[in-house]
């Protein structure tokens, strides 16, 4: 009979391979999937709108490549990260790519200002796993707060656009070296 802490690493592996290996992939997929026919043969529909739909897929494939182990993985993180997928889909949806509709700036900073604030959800729920957390949470608060202000502040698209490039960049080099520093404390073990 298996202990309750193999069951609860069991669950941790099963939640964490629900989300990351079916989940997040979905909706970036179907977002990816509506983008590329864009990408792939420019119907005028517009450069902003464009570039807003590419650079969310290349901020969420960012944030999907450099997520670290399923080892503390459980249903907080999980529901955090339904909210992240929930609100990535919104903020995409508000780019309104397949549609004559114009881009609303509110709606898409609203979105992924709420992915920030999901993601610092996200944090405070992996505070064992995320020693470098300190990092994170600056930069997670950061893009919080930067969304937010394009919202309420500064409604123009090459602010937002600005921020998800900025962004991207940010959270790509910071993951990275939070994964490094997991991948050798481990390591050396």
């Amino acid at each position: 009979m298996p202990s309750l802490f193999a069951l609860k690493e069991q669950n941790s592996s099963s939640l964490y391979r629900l989300m990351y290996g079916l989940f997040y992939p979905a909706v970036l997929g179907a977002i990816f999937y509506e983008v590329l026919p864009h990408i792939l043969d420019f119907q005028g529909i517009g450069f902003v709108k464009e570039l807003l739909a590419i650079l969310i897929v290349i901020h969420f494939s960012i944030d999907y490549a450099t997520v670290g182990g399923a080892k503390e993985y459980g249903l907080l993180p999980f529901i955090c990260d339904l909210l992240v997928i929930c609100a990535l889909y919104f903020a995409f949806s508000q780019v309104h790519i397949s549609h004559s509709e114009g881009v609303s700036i509110v709606g898409v900073s609203l979105g992924l200002a709420a992915v920030y604030c999901a993601f610092l959800f996200f944090l405070f729920s992996m505070r064992r796993v995320l020693s470098h957390k300190i990092l994170f949470l600056i930069v997670e608060s950061l893009g919080m707060l930067w969304f937010l202000a394009v919202a309420w502040w500064w409604p123009n698209a090459w602010m937002l656009v600005a921020g998800l490039a900025l962004f991207s960049v940010i959270v790509g080099y910071t993951a990275n070296k939070a994964v490094q520093r997991i991948a050798e404390k481990s390591g050396s073990r």
